[in-house]
């Protein structure tokens, strides 16, 4: 199913290039949307907030007022799927803050992350549960769990994004 998934939409990406091409669009959106960030990029463990399209955006207008009062010194990744929340990102955004389109998840690059692995015997999750669940939707689905608070998993991650870097060069 991923497979039929992932050219119908390299199908659709290459009757589109053209107008992508001759609109001057293609840089900033596409690239982001295939992963890429800006050179140089330093946020230090930033706040991540997803917010689809210019609702939510406006939603959650709120929860970064509160969060940049918190937590002063932080910086900010707002991810966005449409042109318009973007836009309205890009207003509510800081200096050091990034805005950015939420990657394209192609079957190929996708790897599954099940986090905060530590807090397992503290709540009732079914790990074995959510694999199964998810490799229903993408059966090539590979998993690794992490703790951030324990560092169980992260070598494991990095090797996983330094081999993906290493064989895709920007």
């Amino acid at each position: 199913m991923f497979i039929f998934y992932d050219l119908i939409f390299l199908l659709v990406a290459i009757i589109l290039l053209p107008k992508y091409l001759l609109k001057r669009k293609f840089r900033s959106a596409f690239l982001s949307r295939l992963g890429q960030l800006p050179e140089g990029l330093s946020l230090d463990r930033p706040i991540w907030i997803h917010a689809v399209s210019v609702g939510e955006v406006m939603a959650v207008r709120g929860l970064i007022d509160e969060l940049r009062k918190a937590y002063p010194q932080k910086k900010f990744v707002i991810s966005t799927v449409t042109a318009t929340g973007n836009k309205i990102a890009n207003s509510l955004a800081k200096p050091g803050d990034l805005v950015t389109y939420l990657p394209l998840d192609l079957s190929f690059i996708v790897k599954g992350l099940i986090n905060k692995i530590d807090l397992l015997p503290h709540v009732d999750f079914n790990v074995q549960a959510c694999k199964e669940a998810a490799l229903k939707v993408n059966p090539s689905l590979e998993f690794i769990e992490i703790s951030a608070t324990q560092g169980d998993g992260i070598q494991d991650w990095l090797k996983w994004l330094r081999n993906y870097k290493d064989s895709h060069p920007a």
